[in-house]
């Protein structure tokens, strides 16, 4: 593991584990950042498929931000996991 990635586990914990109501492991904190980062993909991509969606049809091209071709280009329901729908 990275700095990085040892910094944000931490982090994460420290902002959760006041509020679980057991002791929280590093595997705890490695599935907190999983599912709030796949809850937010999910949230883009349903952002993105709405806003191309109102852009198709007022006939007007669609939308020309890298950031949201990349994230259209990605699966819209990301999966965790043991293959179960995060979204």
């Amino acid at each position: 593991m990275d700095k990085s990635t040892d910094i944000l586990r931490a982090d994460t914990l420290r902002v959760w584990q006041p509020r679980a109501s057991r002791s929280l492991s590093g595997e705890d904190a490695r599935q907190i950042i999983e599912n709030a980062t796949g809850f937010f993909l999910t949230l883009i991509a349903w952002d993105v498929s709405e806003r191309t969606s109102r852009t198709e049809d007022s006939s007007n091209t669609p939308l020309d931000n890298p950031i949201s071709k990349a994230i259209a280009s990605t699966n819209p329901m990301p999966t965790a996991k043991g293959g179960r729908n995060v979204g």
